[in-house]
């Protein structure tokens, strides 16, 4: 079966991009994800737990649900440090006690003051609301 897109990597946005281009019937998408896929409820404990340092023990977690060899820094001053980053359907949501935070209304209007049309507080709210109840 030929595909019309290929999404790599199955995790916040690569997963809803895939939901949202299926909704065109006539467009066939393969979603790929290098890690393991859970049904609710089937994920081990230190995925669903809320403190990412469950994580870190044993090794084969680390392999099997993030890459540990990943390493990156936020300024040139900073060491490198580990870049923890999910593998797995979910990608790093899956290793971060699986939590959104929607963002503040009013910060998104100050990005449409500055020109991101489009962009205000009620613009996005419906979009929110949506993602919310996917």
């Amino acid at each position: 079966m030929p595909f019309d897109v290929i999404v790599v990597g199955a995790g916040a946005a690569g997963a809803v991009l895939a939901a949202r281009l299926t909704e065109d019937a006539a467009t066939n998408v393969l979603l790929l994800e290098a890690g393991p896929d859970y049904r609710s409820g089937e994920q081990p404990a230190e995925m669903a737990s809320p403190n990412p340092f469950n994580l870190l023990l044993p090794d084969h977690f680390q392999q099997q649900y993030m890459y540990p060899d990943l390493m990156a820094r936020r300024t040139k001053r900073q060491e490198h440090r580990v870049y923890w980053r999910g593998k797995g359907l979910g990608g790093s949501t899956a290793v971060n006690g699986q939590i959104a935070i929607r963002g503040v209304l009013h910060a998104f209007d100050r990005w449409e003051e500055i020109g991101c049309k489009g962009w205000s507080g009620a613009d996005v709210l419906p979009f929110f609301c949506r993602l919310e109840d996917d």
